[in-house]
């Protein structure tokens, strides 16, 4: 190998050292047999595998059973190439029925008759794009059945459209059909057979079709309309044709290919295929082209099947047989790459064996070899390894023209098929790749470098080859030695020439790896073992030469800042100008490359400024291009290195000042772009420095990129660099994630959140660059789409899409500061003629010839698509506002223009992101979707109903599309009831809730449950039994991997069940079938389990699930006893196991209150181990626990209370009154501020535990702790507050309700002593002293506080006396005119409110009784209570006996009393008639109460009874109650007018208090009969005859004899008689 020097330049260390830490791979072994061939028994069990296992998809499950399953195209007699198709061929010679999607109304039934539209598969775009591996599907055996169906189609190529011999195309007559016509004119238009006509108008409907579903005579009603229709599906059929060339790549490429998801069921239909066979189909489709595209990707698909599989059969031999250059034009490059790819691949492929072959194939196409200038990089390669002794293909080489431009040419290729490239496809720049790698390696181990191109050629080369991983693998393991040489000689140039050293390294580090980074890759490099000086004549004197091109050093010398001694040998590496590379003795280990730079390029660079020389400016610009690429791939940099940025940065802007050129001073302010990029991203406050805002657009300063775009870039055609570089920069560096390689995103979040961080003060300039820069792109890059003259169409898509881009990180953002720009941005996004709506406006096959048809033009189409539907998904949720606005811009056609985009089929992405926009627009705009699709409804619903059949959609797209069906079941009624009068749509539903891919089942279940919330009326018409489907997905939790999504599926369930439950009266067999398998043991207590053992965002939810179903199924007689009483104790331990867990663990505090609410349905246990647990483990949480979530907490400990049947152990106790104490202790301090209604709750169920625990039978043992807690006070408290603030009664009720518990003992009502009831309660309580209040609720109040008040004197008198008589001093007016009033009631009652009397009455009945109660216990202090209240107790007492007076004169006439409260009903007779009521028997029982607390009262008074009232007046009413009470109690009364009321106790007690108090009236009188006067004595003597009337009448009662009563009237007569013998 000849190369520039003579002598062999030195190797450098970094590639010999055994620490390196590459190694080589056994892909560098030149001539190496192709990475595909399989070992023989793996062939075989791939085979065997395939053809056993195949499972057909719903797309070919009645694929015939005796198709082959890969058969080839054969050769007829005649020897004319044809299809063969799979499975047996029909009666008349159409196409053979294959499998596709059953849609009913694509064609009416008039145009569908004699077809069968599910007797064709789907498009082969669409097999396409599932073949890719890019679209999450449930199974791969979708794609193994599909294979299998199509097959044949795959391997014949473009063969399989080849019409038969004798193809006519029928005359139309005037008898013939429309569906005929159609046909024919698809037969003139794509020039194919009947069959292969009628099989691509039944798909173009199916799939393409985007009309209303009407009859095709009404859809084409002239012959221009059935052109037009013929026209489309000719423009269809030629995209099929590609994609199925493309199906083929991707099996050939992805075979072999481990990381493909498919690749084991590509290598099994490789190996049943045979290789030499599909070679020629291929081969022969070549005649077959209708236009270039199938040209050059029939090209495309033989170099993948040459170069994977040349090996196989003699495939070799037969592409030598069969191929042939097709004419072509040199201007047509397209044409000229692919058949320098297929080249390449042939050329490198085939056994050593077949190099007479290959040899063969080179002289027979000699010409087409001479003609293509990229054939020659493959030619040469090959005849040096294969053919070097056939002088006929020397005599070529030798006379190809320019070959020195071989290395050029191969550079040219590789770019073209770079990974970014639009040519890229399946796999093709890979192959190009190691094509060219594989030529150039040879040609330089071979031949001469300078004949087949120049230095810097052949360096850009070695530039490509670096940026494959495998090739830089290699390369740093020093293989090939041919391409390290280029290396070599480029870095013993460095530092005088930089150029291409630092663009071999900046290549490298883009093959990092997270094993092995850049930086470790870096220091490999960089070691300074050699230094190369330019030598000036005037420093000749210090080098002599010694030898051939080598010099000795006769001085030191400094280099770059590196010491080279004297004696230092040195080589010429370049003559002119003479550059000499001195090597040093051991590796500069005080200085860095960084710092040679520093010292040979910036500081030069300095003091050059102004007038920068040409090298120098290139110098500085290789530096800025490779700090941008190593800050691609690294997230650390050297100090040193960092130390370049800033001067590189400085330079650039002082070279901007001197250049006026628009188009070069563009690509500098790139490079600075570039450059500032690269320092932010190491260090965030580069980009705030002093300088670097005049880079970021401002209000007041224009700056270099501004200018640019505005004066330069938007008037003229350009190719907009500045633009696109000033995007990606924002894009970049403002984009906020979890995903945040670079710190600045996270360090702008973080001012947003104003955390601490030591550079905030830098920071807070962020948000104030990011805004200018959106709004500078707002106002000026946006409207480009739209107003730029761009002759490029991919620059125009390229820069709307990185604007969309830009919006979207703006709306990620999620500080505050920000909404004010968000809301200008949606305003401005929305303007008229805005570019959003130009984009959307796209029509559907130019999206499609983005994957299909890819060009330079339309190869950011899709992208641009794709971030202009997400960044309306931003806004949406931003502002839903903003789709009614585009909606409005769109002249109401959004909706429609989104349902256009669900039917593209080669990005799922595209059509998910437009149902989650419908979604959106159906959940929150007030629009009718039925109304917006119009006649396309129908098209639209089989479009949804197609991607949920389908097995091989995208599951990400079903699931959108299940979103939004279940979304449309809450806000659009008639569009889900629309769809669902198809049952094919409520069978597809049920039957995706069995799918195995977990997220379907989720979906289906959401959208299940949404349409039986709104009525299961979908459903009625379904024949089969829905609930088997519907419990499918819980009776297999096991298939489902996350918590989250188990958890998921139950809560669904249970809801659907629930909903049932809860509408049906009457229970469906099937569903009680159902429920009763939901309510198994086993089945119950797996779901708790899964629901309570693990915390996730959906645990509360499927909690509470579960505590709705079973409070709606204890609620149902009829299944109740399904939930069997074993079952709900094993339940309540399972949730009490994890509630005790969860209560110790603060991070799953928030699960307590759904865990004890689920325990109240599942019911307390008895257990006083489970209280003893909840009393000592809540104290603690329950403070910090909100209030309602107190609520369930303390109804759960009321509940646990009641279940032991108090008996509380006492360690218990301390814990329950900690609980109680923190709410009624607090209860003034901290629910002052609120309302008590909001509080209420808490404070009734604290009530109740108290009024619990001092229930039990060892309360007395707990006096100690309810002193030590202030308990008692703070109830008091509590009901200070209630009667203070006027609120809720209800509160201060269960307040006074404990305190009444507490004094019924005295050593409960002890703990009272200290509590200042008079001034916490009864001073309070006056201001309900009034006759305005007619709340029932706050005179319950009032009589509980007198209750308490007597229940406290009854018990202790002593410590409570004083307040019991403050109570009377207060309130003896109010209960004075309390009593009064009954009287005046009945006198001055309205007869037409009978209503209203009778609530009034009954309350004044309560309320005497109370007060009488109250009086009763005051009795023996009436000696105290005169002295103070003298005046009080006598109205007191005449007020009593008012009140008893007027209830025994309305027990007396029981007419009257009716009349006051019930309405009078007239009879046939016109007379007034009466009813026995309940009203009447309610108030008569309350005045019997009445009449006996009365009688009590003036027994308990005795001999002091005459100072209130005098005989005369209290024994008439005496001899009336007693005379009341015999006839109430007779069995033979005037049931009329005395009507018998069951109150016997009462009317008894009554009675034997009235005798008694009549016989010790008597026997006072008989006492002092001889002091009275005579008026007296005859009032006696007629009283007599009164007792003795009395005695009669309760004598006949029929009482025992021994009867208390009796005895009282023997011993009234016998008085009687006494005293009249006196």
């Amino acid at each position: 190998m000849s190369t520039t020097n003579e002598i062999t330049p030195p190797v450098p260390s970094f590639l010999v050292n055994e620490d390196s830490l590459f190694k080589p791979t056994s892909a560098s072994t030149p001539n190496k047999e192709p990475l595909t061939v399989l070992p023989q028994s793996r062939v075989d069990n791939l085979q065997t595998n395939f053809l056993a296992s195949a499972k057909p998809s719903k797309l070919s499950e009645s694929h015939p059973s005796g198709a082959q399953y890969f058969p080839s195209p054969i050769t007829t007699a005649s020897g004319t190439v044809t299809a063969k198709h799979v499975g047996p061929s029909t009666t008349d010679g159409t196409l053979p029925p294959l499998v596709g999607p059953s849609v009913s109304t694509v064609l009416i039934q008039e145009d569908a008759t004699g077809l069968d539209v599910t007797n064709y598969t789907g498009p082969y775009k669409q097999l396409w794009h599932l073949l890719l591996g890019k679209t999450d599907i449930v199974s791969n055996d979708v794609v193994h059945a599909e294979l299998i169906s199509r097959c044949n189609t795959i391997i014949s190529g473009l063969m399989f459209y080849d019409k038969p011999v004798g193809f006519e195309i029928p005359k139309l007559d005037q008898t013939a059909t429309m569906k005929k016509k159609v046909n024919v004119a698809i037969m003139k238009t794509s020039s194919v057979q009947s069959s292969v006509a009628m099989e691509l108008l039944c798909l173009y409907f199916v799939y393409e079709y985007t009309g209303i579903v009407i009859s095709l005579s009404k859809l084409l009603p002239t012959e221009s309309a059935i052109q037009s229709l013929a026209d489309d599906i000719n423009e269809f059929y030629k995209r099929e044709r590609l994609c199925v060339l493309y199906c083929a790549q991707v099996i050939l490429n992805s075979a072999t290919d481990s990381n493909h998801r498919f690749s084991s069921i590509f290598a099994s239909f490789i190996v049943s295929a045979s290789m030499s066979s599909w070679c020629k189909w291929l081969c022969l489709s070549l005649d077959k082209i209708e236009n270039e595209d199938e040209h050059i990707q029939i090209l495309h698909t033989l170099a993948l099947l040459l170069y994977h599989y040349g090996h196989f059969e003699s495939v070799a031999t037969k592409f030598v047989t069969e191929f042939k250059f097709g004419k072509r034009s040199l201007s047509n490059k397209s044409r000229l790459y692919a058949e320098a790819v297929l080249i390449y691949s042939f050329l490198q492929s085939g056994k050593p064996s077949e190099d007479e072959e290959i040899e063969r194939f080179m002289l027979k196409h000699v010409k087409q070899l001479d003609e293509n200038p990229y054939f020659f990089g493959a030619v040469v390669s090959a005849f040096a390894t294969r053919g070097a002794h056939n002088e006929k293909i020397r005599t070529v080489i030798q006379h190809v023209p320019h070959p020195e431009k071989c290395a050029l040419h191969m550079s040219v290729l590789l770019s073209e098929y770079q990974a970014q490239s639009y040519r890229n496809k399946h796999g093709l720049g890979s192959l190009i790749l190691k094509c060219v790698y594989s030529a150039a390696e040879t040609i330089l181990a071979h031949y001469e470098r300078e004949s087949f191109g120049s230095p810097d050629d052949w360096n850009q080369l070695l530039n490509i080859l670096l940026r494959d991983e495998e090739i830089a693998h290699n390369f740093m393991c020093e293989h090939p030695e041919e391409l390290t040489l280029l290396y070599t000689e480029a870095l013993m140039q460095f530092p005088a020439k930089i150029e291409w050293v630092l663009t071999f390294w900046g290549a490298i580090c883009r093959t990092a790896t997270p094993d092995v980074s850049s930086n470790s890759i870096l220091s490999r490099l960089t070691e300074v073992n050699s230094v190369a000086m330019e030598v000036k004549e005037r420093e000749m004197h210090l080098i002599r030469p010694n030898g051939n091109k080598e010099w000795v050093l006769l001085g030191d010398i400094d280099v770059a800042g590196i010491l080279v001694k004297s004696g230092t040998g040195g080589v010429t590496v370049r003559d002119e100008p003479i550059i000499i590379s001195w090597e040093l003795d051991t590796p500069a280990k005080e200085v860095t490359v960084w710092q040679v730079l520093m010292e040979v390029v910036i500081k030069k660079a300095y003091s050059e400024h102004p007038n920068f020389k040409e090298k120098t400016i290139k110098r500085v610009c290789s530096i800025a291009q490779f700090i941008v690429e190593f800050s691609d791939t690294s997230k650390e940099i050297p100090e040193t290195m960092f130390n370049l940025i800033k001067p590189v940065t400085v330079i650039l802007r002082r070279l901007l000042y001197s250049i006026n050129e628009p188009q070069k001073k563009s690509k500098y302010i790139v490079l600075l772009l570039q450059v500032v990029k690269a320092g932010a991203i190491f260090d965030v406050e580069f980009l705030l420095q002093a300088e670097e805002p005049a880079l970021w657009p401002t209000p007041e300063v224009s700056n270099y990129v501004t200018d640019i775009i505005l004066a330069y870039e938007s008037v003229l055609n350009s190719d907009y660099s500045v633009t696109k570089t000033f995007l990606r920069n924002i894009i970049d560096l403002f984009h906020y994630g979890e995903d945040d390689p670079y710190g600045l995103r996270t360090a702008l979040y973080a001012v947003s959140l104003h955390l601490d961080n030591p550079k905030t003060f830098c920071l807070t300039n962020l948000r104030t660059i990011f805004a200018h820069a959106v709004n500078f792109v707002l106002e000026n890059i946006y409207p480009s789409f739209v107003r730029w003259r761009m002759s490029r169409p991919s620059d125009q898509f390229e820069i709307i899409r990185d604007t969309f881009r830009v919006f979207c990180n703006l709306f990620e953002f999620k500080d505050p500061w920000f909404n004010q720009l968000k809301d200008k941005c949606c305003k401005g996004i929305l303007a008229p003629g805005n570019s959003l709506l130009a984009v959307l406006t796209i029509d559907g096959e130019k999206l499609q010839d983005t994957w299909i048809r890819s060009s330079k033009e339309n190869q950011y189409l899709d992208q641009t698509m794709y971030y202009a539907l997400y960044l309306m998904v931003y806004m949406a949720d931003f502002d839903i506002r903003t789709l009614q606005m585009l909606d409005s811009a769109s002249n109401l056609t959004l909706v429609k223009k989104l349902g256009k985009l669900v039917r593209h089929r080669l990005n799922p992405a595209l059509p998910t992101l437009a149902m989650n926009l419908l979604r959106k627009i159906a959940l929150e705009l007030n629009i009718s979707l039925l109304a917006c699709f119009g006649n396309g409804i129908d098209s639209f619903r089989d479009l949804l109903l197609q991607r949920l059949d389908f097995k091989s959609e995208a599951i990400k797209l079903k699931v959108a599309v299940l979103d939004f069906l279940t979304v449309c079941a809450q806000t659009q009624p008639g569009l889900i009831q629309h769809f669902f009068q198809d049952e094919s749509f409520t069978t597809c539903i049920l039957e995706l809730l069995d799918e195995p891919e977990t997220t379907l089942p989720i979906a289906s279940l959401a959208l299940v449950r949404a349409l039986f919330r709104k009525g299961n009326s979908v459903f009625k018409n379904h024949t089969a039994d829905i609930w088997i489907d519907i419990i499918k997905p819980i009776k297999s939790l096991d298939k489902f991997t996350s918590i989250l999504s188990k958890q998921k599926v139950i809560s669904y369930t249970m809801n659907i069940f629930s909903v049932e439950l809860y509408r049906s009266t009457v229970i469906e067999k099937e569903f009680s079938t159902a429920l009763t398998q939901m309510l198994n043991s086993a089945s119950l207590l797996e779901n708790l389990m899964l629901s309570t053992s693990s915390k996730t965002p959906y645990s509360k939810k499927c909690i509470y699930s579960i505590k709705y179903f079973l409070t709606l199924v204890l609620s149902r007689p009829d299944h109740e006893m399904h939930f069997e009483d074993d079952v709900r104790e094993l339940c309540l331990n399972s949730v009490a196991e994890e509630f005790w867990t969860y209560l110790e663990q603060d991070e799953y505090k928030d699960m307590i209150p759904p865990l004890v609410e689920l325990m109240l349905i599942l019911g307390p246990s008895n257990d006083t181990g489970f209280l003893e647990k909840l009393a000592n483990g809540f104290p603690l949480y329950f403070k910090t626990a909100t209030l309602p979530v107190q609520v369930p907490i303390l109804t759960l400990i009321h509940k646990s209370i009641i279940a032991v049947k108090a008996d509380i152990s006492p360690v218990a106790v301390e814990g329950l009154v900690r609980i109680v104490t923190h709410v009624f202790y607090h209860a003034s301090i901290i629910y002052d501020a609120l309302s008590l209604d909001m509080v209420r709750p808490v404070l009734g169920v604290a009530a109740s535990i108290m009024y619990g625990i001092v229930g039990s039978p060892h309360c007395k043992d707990w006096i100690r702790i309810f002193k030590h807690r202030m308990i008692v006070h703070s109830i008091v408290s509590v009901a200070h507050v209630g009667l203070e603030k006027g609120e809720a009664p209800e509160v201060v009720q269960d307040c006074l309700g404990s305190l009444i518990r507490l004094s019924r003992t005295p050593e409960m009502a002890e703990v009272l002593r200290s509590a200042s009831l008079t001034s916490e309660l009864y001073m309070p309580l006056a201001q309900y002293s009034s006759p305005d209040i007619l709340d029932e609720k706050w005179m319950d109040v009032y009589l509980l506080c007198c209750e308490l008040n007597s229940g406290l004197i009854e018990i202790d008198k002593f410590y409570f006396l004083e307040e019991s008589l403050n109570f009377w001093t207060i309130h003896g007016n109010f209960v004075i005119m309390k009593l009064f009033s009954f009287t005046d009631l009945i006198n001055h009652c309205y007869l037409q409110t009978p209503d209203l009397n009778f609530q009034t009455l009954k309350q004044l009945l309560s309320f005497t009784v109370v007060v009488l109660r109250a009086m009763s216990v005051m009795v023996p202090y009436f000696q105290q209570w005169r002295l103070q209240q003298h005046q009080t107790l006598l109205k007191l007492m005449e007020g009593v006996y008012a009140t008893l007076e007027t209830s025994v004169s309305l027990l007396s006439q029981p007419n009257h009393l009716l009349l006051v409260i019930t309405k009078p009903t007239k009879s046939y007779s016109g007379t007034a008639a009466f009813k026995l009521t309940p009203q009447l028997l309610d108030i008569q029982t309350k005045m019997w109460e009445v009449v006996s607390m009365g009688v009590h009262l003036y027994m308990k008074i005795g001999k002091g009874e005459t100072e209130f009232v005098s005989r005369e007046q209290i024994l008439p009413l005496l001899f009336t109650i007693i005379g009341l009470c015999g006839r109430s109690m007779s069995k033979h009364g005037d049931k009329k007018s005395h009507p018998i009321v069951n109150v016997t106790s009462e009317v008894t007690m009554c009675l034997e208090k009235g005798l008694a108090l009549l016989l010790s009236h008597v026997i006072g009188i008989t006492r002092d009969y001889t002091k009275l006067g005579q008026d007296e004595r005859t009032f006696i003597r007629e009283m007599t005859a009164e007792i003795n009337s009395i005695c009669d009448t309760v004598r006949r009662l029929g009482l025992p004899v021994d009867d208390f009563s009796l005895s009282m009237c023997t011993r009234l007569e016998e008085n009687v008689r006494q005293m009249l013998c006196k």
